[in-house]
C-alpha cells in the first residue's frame, strides 16, 4: 500500500474528531502528549515532507520510562487543520 493509499484508507476508516484537529502540526504533535504532563513534551525539530505532511520531533524528559524523542507524523485534514496520524519513539 502506498503512502497516498494509506492516507486515503485512514481518512475513510477513522473519521477524525474535531477535538483532535489543530491549527499547526506542532500543536497536533504536542496534544498527543497532553495527557502525560510529566513527560515535559516540547517541539525539538520540524521536518516538512510536503504541504500536507510534517514530521514533528517531540523531545521528552522529566519522568523515567519515556523514550527521549517521539516522531509524530502530522497530516493536514480536509478542513486544512492538522492532526497527528501516528507516532513512534526514537
Amino acid at each position: 500500500m502506498s503512502d497516498e493509499e494509506f492516507r486515503q484508507w485512514l481518512a475513510e476508516a477513522q473519521p477524525i474528531d474535531e477535538r483532535f484537529l489543530f491549527d499547526t502540526p506542532e500543536q497536533a504533535a504536542l496534544a498527543s502528549w497532553a495527557h502525560t504532563p510529566s513527560a515535559h513534551a516540547r517541539v525539538a525539530e520540524v521536518q516538512r515532507r510536503s504541504d500536507d505532511e510534517v514530521v514533528v520531533i517531540v523531545q521528552l524528559d522529566g519522568a523515567p520510562g519515556f523514550h527521549d524523542r517521539d516522531a509524530c507524523v502530522c497530516v493536514r485534514h480536509e478542513s486544512r487543520k492538522w492532526h497527528c496520524a501516528g507516532s513512534t519513539g526514537i
